[in-house]
């Protein structure tokens, strides 16, 4: 089943309603989130979807529970299998660059990316996607839900997710500058671990009210 037809074979108020009572868990303190003003949004998401004309895409969106860091609960992802991925070579640890040396290979190449990110892409490719469940017991309009969800966490148009893009590829080049000095991946993490762990809650993702 594509994207396109998932849309058009659900109930979409069930679907506004699982996004809504989504939100509200994830964000209880947000007293901006209503479910008139939900349902509108993703009902304009939609349309925008539908417009699309068919393009082949090639890459199906995955929907599966995933860990964001080891002994973490699962929550569910959504993404986009590469159709092109090839395993490393046995035994070499990944290595951010092409200058690798021995024992390592590079992990920037697409081609050693098994899964990509889904949003802030080409809305076109995506309606005509094969959409892909496994998470059990997931039913079809909780699962557009999780996807229009993804699909609209950096805006919720195309050109609002272009600008976040290109403010991304500025904090690129800032980086690879020397402009800005990273933080360690370990430090950073044992420094949320510890927020969370000592506040008793987790860090949901950081998300604009709907308007």
């Amino acid at each position: 089943m594509t994207l396109k037809q998932l849309i058009k074979s659900v109930d979409l108020h069930a679907v506004y309603r699982y996004i809504f009572d989504k939100d509200k868990r994830l964000y209880p303190h947000e007293e901006k989130i209503e479910l008139k003003k939900c349902g509108n949004a993703y009902a304009r998401v939609i349309t925008a979807l539908l417009d699309k004309p068919d393009q082949d895409h090639g890459m199906p969106i995955l929907v599966r529970m995933e860990k964001q860091w080891e002994g973490e609960e699962e929550y569910i992802n959504v993404g986009l299998i590469n159709p092109n991925f090839e395993p490393p070579p046995e035994g070499a640890l990944p290595w951010g660059g092409s200058d690798c040396p021995p024992g390592y290979y590079d992990c920037n190449q697409e081609k050693h990316s098994k899964y990509f990110a889904f949003g802030m892409g080409d809305w076109g490719k995506y309606v005509n996607s094969d959409v892909i469940n496994e998470v059990i017991g997931l039913k079809d309009h909780e699962l557009l839900g999780e996807i229009l969800w993804e699909l609209t966490f950096y805006g919720f148009s195309e050109q609002k997710q272009n600008e976040m893009l290109e403010t991304l590829k500025e904090r690129v080049a800032e980086i690879d500058s020397g402009k800005v000095k990273l933080i360690p991946w370990e430090e950073a993490k044992k420094d949320l671990l510890k927020r969370t762990k000592n506040g008793k809650k987790k860090l949901p993702k950081k998300r604009k009210s709907k308007k």
